[in-house]
């Protein structure tokens, strides 16, 4: 049986309302007048009562009228019976008995007492409206009747009653008109009124209508360039389908560049087309941010697969025109087949998504899913949660290095920089290479910071109880530039470990600056507040400008290792070490060389004027408790020099 709208539902519902509404007021109405006629009988009865009682004695309630008396009642209701209003008047003796008959029909009878005439011997006045099939004393059609107390009572103090018939004929036509146009006003206000009250119910029904049609479409599509989301791609997976994920490569430094209303507009071109380029029976969508998805149907094996991410990767071919600007745009996109690499959308995705981390690797941007990519994936995972056990772990699995930093121009240990170890329980060494980067891509960077921080102050302060006050170099990452609270952690650590804040050095890479520049210099500046040394450390490899250099209370620069190497071979990178050396000391800087593995390279950097070097041709990194004899040698070395 089929259901009915809720705007019919709304409409038959509200039409009854009104209905009923009209009905109670019409019935109010009629009440009101009523109520009207009856109160107007009331006071033409007591003016009536008032003519009876002139003449009349209280013998005539005992003994009857008298001719005079009967001539007078007929004198004073005659003229009211000739204008139609009064049908009849009845005078009643106490007990009932009638004394005076206007029409003479009961005269001298004595007649039951009802409720009216009883509470009219009371001396209370009534008025009601008899219909003949109800009155006391039948009539043709209704009338008012009215019981008047009269001040004429007997010996002993009982009164008359004056009972007055009135025609209803004229109050009733008189409530039919008022009922009529009331009835005909409210029928036009309230079918006005249902009216509007439809309409505003068609209107606000479309409009929701509308608005589900639309919250629909919004939570299958993107908002910003249209194309289907991601709960719209689940739907579409079939065997022999293809999932194609797309990144953009360096979308972000387009967003920096030229801001995020460029960078929309540039994916929606994107978009355009990625919809171009595919066939009625394949599904483009966009994931979030710069990442699109392709979903082709009838793709079977492996060598389709590529072939078809490649002809997605030609929509980048032409560079992008948005505004006045033109851009190269280059994607990665990365492969996986159903049913071969997985047979539900969730686990398709992520396989996809692994193929294309391994694109951004490749030469062309196109790879397929390898399940061996995915172990080193999961190894990863794990390694990752090994890592977060060994922050807590009883056994400690992370300790420190120190690999002294001289000065080239006394030969003297000038400081150390604190280098990150783990020795696993099981895997032995891992290198820093595998898990800091992980960390860095974590939440995890910011704990593990922590933790080198107070292993690396607990470490100068047992140096400086043995009189050792050597400066300890701690790096940082550049998620740690954007942790607002970072300086209160490092002065707490400081207060911790009772070690003075000068002794303290913090290396930033010039990358942490790019991210978000204004938040990490007023991390900077919180951390040169409380007495600590900024470095900037791999100079010359990163992205920063002049004015991150002017602008930054930096006490010195670092220089790659990878530029030191060229002061061998005359290459490139000699160059650079000599420009920023001379760059750095114009601004009052001190020069950090990194990675001196050579005689040359040392001899070098002294006739450039470097201050400090660091390197295995120096030292290695080194424990903890072989530190001071390397130290107290340096400055041995140094007195002789």
């Amino acid at each position: 049986m089929r259901r009915w709208s809720l705007t019919t539902r709304f409409a038959c519902v509200s039409l009854l309302a009104v209905v009923l509404l009209g009905a109670v007021v019409g019935l109010a109405v009629q009440r009101v007048v009523v109520t009207a006629a009856t109160s107007e009988a009331a006071r033409s009865g007591k003016l009536l009562g008032q003519f009876v009682e002139e003449g009349l004695t209280p013998a005539s309630l005992t003994q009857g009228l008298t001719p005079d008396q009967a001539a007078h009642l007929d004198r004073s209701t005659a003229e009211v019976q000739r204008h139609g209003q009064l049908r009849n008047v009845l005078l009643y003796a106490p007990g009932g008995r009638v004394v005076y008959d206007a029409r003479h029909e009961h005269d001298g009878q004595t007649m039951a007492v009802g409720a009216e005439l009883a509470e009219a011997y009371e001396g209370n006045l009534g008025s009601q409206v008899e219909h003949d099939g109800g009155a006391e004393h039948p009539e043709d059609g209704s009338l008012l009747e009215v019981y008047v107390p009269l001040r004429l009572a007997d010996a002993d103090g009982r009164r008359a009653v004056l009972e007055v018939y009135l025609s209803y004929d004229e109050t009733a036509a008189r409530a039919r008109r008022a009922t009529t146009l009331i009835a005909v006003a409210l029928l036009v206000g309230l079918s006005t009124l249902w009216a509007l009250m439809w309409w505003l119910s068609v209107s606000v029904n479309r409009r929701l209508r509308r608005q589900a049609d639309l919250n629909e479409h919004l939570a299958r599509h993107d908002a910003l360039t249209g194309l289907p989301n991601r709960r719209m791609l689940s739907g579409a997976l079939a065997d022999g389908t293809a999932l194609v994920l797309l990144d953009l490569d360096r979308f972000k430094e387009v967003n920096d560049a030229l801001g995020h209303a460029f960078g929309d507009a540039l994916l929606q071109q994107v978009a355009g087309r990625l919809s171009a380029a595919a066939r009625s029976s394949d599904l483009v969508a966009r994931l979030g941010g710069d990442e699109f998805a392709f979903l082709a149907q009838g793709v079977l094996d492996e060598e389709q697969g590529l072939a078809l991410a490649r002809r997605v990767v030609q929509a980048f071919a032409e560079p992008y025109l948005v505004g006045d600007v033109v851009l190269d745009v280059e994607a990665s996109a990365g492969v996986a087949l159903a049913p071969q690499h997985a047979a539900d959308f969730e686990t398709l995705l992520q396989r996809a998504d692994t193929a294309m981390y391994l694109a951004k690797r490749g030469a062309d941007g196109v790879a397929l899913y390898d399940a061996s990519s995915d172990v080193n994936s999961l190894e990863r995972l794990s390694l990752l949660t090994e890592l977060r056990a060994a922050l807590t772990s009883a056994a400690p699995q992370l300790h420190l290095l120190y690999q002294p930093t001289v000065d080239l121009r006394t030969g003297a240990a000038v400081g150390v920089e604190a280098l990150l170890r783990w020795q696993h329980p099981t895997r032995g060494v891992v290198p820093p290479t595998d898990f800091i980067p992980l960390a860095e891509h974590t939440g995890l960077i910011g704990p593990l910071t922590q933790h080198v921080l107070h292993l690396a102050l607990r470490q100068c302060r047992t140096w400086r109880d043995t009189g050792l006050d050597l400066p300890v170099a701690v790096n940082l990452s550049a998620r740690n530039l954007l942790e607002s609270d970072l300086p209160g952690r490092v002065a707490q650590a400081l207060v911790d470990h009772g070690v003075p804040a000068e002794l303290l050095v913090l290396e930033i890479t010039e990358t942490a600056l790019v991210e978000d520049p204004e938040r990490a210099e007023r991390v900077v500046r919180g951390l040169v507040d409380l007495g600590v040394r900024i470095a900037m450390d791999d100079f010359g490899t990163g992205y920063s400008s002049m004015v991150s250099l002017t602008r930054l209370p930096l006490d010195c620069l670092k220089v790659d290792r990878s530029f030191v190497a060229d002061l061998d071979t005359g290459g490139p990178g000699a160059v650079i070490v000599t420009s920023s050396i001379a760059l750095a000391h114009e601004l009052g800087l001190r020069v950090v060389a990194e990675g001196i593995e050579t005689p040359a390279q040392l001899l070098r950097l002294r006739e450039l004027g470097c201050d400090v070097a660091q390197g295995y041709l120096l030292a290695r990194p080194l424990p903890a408790d072989q530190v001071p004899r390397f130290v107290l040698d340096h400055s041995a070395l140094a007195v002789r020099g």
